[in-house]
């Protein structure tokens, strides 16, 4: 007992300064799970199908907004690669009375939306030069393409 009297200086420091580690680690973990929380959640992934023809969809996972500024379409082939931003703006069929018609997809996608980019088939035929594609099957040429 003297000799808890005699140190509880000491004693009440080492205390202190665990207690302090306690009270950081559990600092740490709670900010660790405000960030994983905040974080950004996207899928880029496709449906209604399993093929070429199946969508390009573009949910967001996250508990917020996000904006989606650029999504980059990379075609590779056996000369070169081709890369083109896909949430541009795109031009859709014409319509007689109203021309052209042009829209984007770039703005905010709010928490828990998804957005149809276009079809996969369709993203090659965008990023190739005029004149580079006869067709719109990738399996026929060889090439490999990526969305993401």
């Amino acid at each position: 007992m003297e000799w808890l009297n005699n140190n509880a200086q000491a004693i009440s420091a080492v205390t202190s300064i665990l207690t302090l580690l306690v009270w950081l680690f559990y600092a740490q973990l709670l900010y660790n799970g405000y960030v994983r929380q905040r974080r950004p959640r996207i899928i880029i992934n496709r449906g209604l199908g399993t093929g070429q023809n199946a969508l390009c969809l573009i949910s967001n996972m996250s508990s917020e907004s996000i904006y989606i500024q650029h999504v980059v379409a990379i075609l590779h082939t056996r000369e070169n690669s081709y890369m083109v931003d896909v949430a541009e703006y795109q031009e859709e069929k014409e319509d007689e009375q109203k021309g052209k018609s042009i829209r984007s997809h770039q703005g905010p996608l709010a928490s828990g939306d998804y957005l149809h980019m276009q079809r996969f088939a369709a993203l090659p035929i965008r990023s190739a030069p005029p004149g580079d594609w006869t067709t719109p099957s990738m399996t026929r040429r060889g090439c490999n393409w990526n969305c993401g």
